[in-house]
């Protein structure tokens, strides 16, 4: 599991996009409980959101997330 390090130092709300082990409905509402604002996917592996650095750190520890990173390179 990877996460960018400054994402976990942000201050406020980042947009983010989160790659995981298979978009199905189920893990999506599991990213919304752990408190992501889910703004879209592609279905496959991939989903877009907004998020605190609380929320990303709660991201990471779900199994099928693999990598968490920004939406836009620093």
């Amino acid at each position: 599991m990877q996460v960018a390090k400054d994402l976990l130092e942000a201050k406020g709300p980042v947009d983010i996009r989160i790659y995981v082990d298979g978009v199905t409905e189920a893990r999506l509402e599991l990213l919304k409980k752990a408190g992501l604002k889910v703004g879209s996917h592609d279905g496959a592996g991939l989903v877009f959101g907004t998020a605190t650095a609380e929320v990303i750190r709660a991201l990471a520890k779900l199994d099928f997330v693999q990598t968490i990173a920004p939406l836009r390179p620093r």
